[in-house]
């Protein structure tokens, strides 16, 4: 009587487990590579995006006269019903038009800087969640505030309509200071939602800076 052959696990040569490794490392290197850019990116976007709320000291005294007649050019916006929190890029006006940042809030160039004496400052930016697209839950009497360097405009909202992108009087100056917002609105984003707000106070904060 013949008897079996006990079946025995060969492991693989040396050779053979070197350039198993060797054929890896390639794709190992490619997935952490892509892996690190898309974290590098996300912080990217979450350290412009993720603007840091400046902490207000208010002045005894606030002295708003070293203010030029050229006015002041907005920096930062903050919404505490929308808790929202931008920086504004400032962009000059180019063919025609503005480009528009996707990291924030933007500053139209060529529209009224804040100041006490009358104009509209112009912002604008993208529909989306993380920049303008709630802006159309604001209503009546709800506050904005703009910052530029150490001082603060604080706004009121009196209104909100749609109108096409052609009317461009949308940004044009105006008697009193305000404040217009405009994102996209519409199915195709063929019109624009804006909300006007008039400037209440213009004060001088964090003196001891």
């Amino acid at each position: 009587m013949k008897s079996k052959k006990k079946n025995r696990f060969k492991l693989p040569s040396i050779g053979v487990l070197m350039s198993i490794l060797i054929s890896t490392i390639p794709v190992l290197l490619l997935f952490f590579g892509v892996q690190n850019l898309a974290f590098q990116l996300k912080s990217q976007r979450t350290k412009v995006l993720g603007a840091q709320k400046i902490v207000e000291q208010y002045c005894k005294d606030s002295d708003i006269s070293s203010i030029s007649s050229q006015g002041l050019v907005p920096e930062q916006i903050q919404i505490d019903k929308l808790g929202l929190i931008l920086n504004i890029f400032s962009q000059p006006l180019k063919n025609g038009t503005w480009e528009v940042s996707q990291f924030g809030a933007n500053y139209a160039e060529g529209t009224s800087t804040i100041k006490l004496a009358g104009g509209n400052v112009g912002l604008f930016g993208h529909n989306s969640q993380q920049i303008f697209g709630n802006i159309k839950n604001l209503s009546e009497g709800d506050e904005i505030s703009i910052f530029s360097g150490k001082y603060k405009a604080s706004y009121v909202v009196t209104q909100s309509f749609t109108s096409s992108p052609s009317d461009v009087d949308v940004f044009f100056e105006t008697i009193d200071p305000v404040l217009t917002l405009v994102t996209c609105e519409g199915d195709f984003f063929e019109k624009r939602y804006i909300i006007r707000a008039k400037l209440e106070k213009l004060e001088q904060i964090n003196c001891d800076e």
